[in-house]
């Protein structure tokens, strides 16, 4: 069967969504490209009204139970209205890990909308329901954020959590702009980078952001050396350690380091490396990843919490 696109609007209860579809299907030319099905999966305080979506050839269909975002209901409520596109308004408390999309249903574009009022408490009272989101999207939105400057506390660990994402503000009067353009806290112009330790994750971060920034450039930094079997001799990951969630959630964020220089390296040690930064093609990632190559190391001793304050 012909692919059906979708486009997911996830989030909580009254952080925009329906006022982003609404404002999608009224767009001057949309209604022409076909008919338009919308999958809501909650009701929020602005409602759909039923002669608007026939003027604007939409239909919809209420969705009552996570247990209805099954392969057979949707693939049975996709042949009754034949629409061209589908667009879903998600229950931000349902987890989307557990919908079963028909094999036709190709998602589009995954975009989360959070309300800035809003965010700090459910980041800390709801994390695990927020990472799930921005872990799906391709882009984050921040509606009513009169400050940009205050999310930039937050820019290191939602990176961490989806790097590829967009993330966009917009103030309560609907004028948007990119979320993150804050100065890094080190010169990436220098004959060499001096990276402190605790802006490990801005440098992390920015190293997949701007590769040009770094490809080539010699780097001081200390971090923790990671060892593992499963590397050649002597190699082994240069990073920090990260809860992007929860206490069951720590992750690895590191590049490869091709030598230890014959320096005597456990697993978990502190170190204070200078490095030449190489990008180059991986296989198993299908794309270029950064190598580093060691031009000094020393083994430190350090009393930081070997897991990255990412707040």
């Amino acid at each position: 069967m012909k692919q059906m696109p979708v486009f997911v609007c996830d989030g909580f209860l009254d952080s925009g969504k329906t006022t982003f579809i609404l404002d999608t299907i009224a767009n001057d030319g949309f209604k022409e490209q076909g008919h338009t099905l919308i999958l809501a999966c909650e009701d929020g305080e602005i409602e759909y009204d039923e002669a608007f979506l026939k003027d604007n050839n939409t239909s919809i269909e209420y969705i009552n139970d996570i247990s209805e975002m099954n392969s057979s209901n949707l693939d049975k409520i996709a042949k009754k209205h034949k629409p061209k596109r589908i667009l879903i308004e998600f229950n931000g408390m349902w987890d989307f890990s557990n919908v079963v999309l028909p094999e036709y249903f190709a998602i589009g574009q995954f975009v989360t909308f959070v309300d800035y009022n809003t965010f700090s408490s459910y980041f800390v009272n709801m994390k695990q329901m927020m990472v799930n989101m921005f872990k799906l999207s391709d882009v984050v939105v921040f509606i009513n954020c009169k400050n940009k400057e205050e999310l930039q506390n937050y820019q290191t660990s939602l990176r961490l959590i989806n790097n590829n994402a967009s993330y966009f503000v917009f103030d309560e009067k609907g004028n948007g702009e990119i979320a993150f353009e804050e100065a890094l806290p080190y010169d990436y112009e220098a004959d060499v980078i001096d990276v402190k330790k605790e802006d490990f994750g801005r440098f992390y971060v920015d190293t997949f952001d701007h590769k040009e920034r770094y490809d080539g450039k010699t780097i001081s930094l200390t971090c923790m050396a990671f060892k593992s079997d499963r590397l050649p001799k002597g190699q082994f990951v240069c990073g920090r350690l990260a809860m992007t969630c929860c206490a069951q959630d720590i992750q690895l964020f590191g590049h490869l380091a091709l030598s230890n220089l014959g320096v005597d390296i456990k697993d978990k040690d502190w170190i204070h490396i200078v490095f030449k930064m190489e990008y180059r093609y991986s296989k198993e990632y299908d794309e270029e990843e950064a190598v580093l190559h060691p031009i000094s190391i020393e083994v430190v001793s350090c009393n930081d919490d070997p897991i990255l304050n990412l707040s």
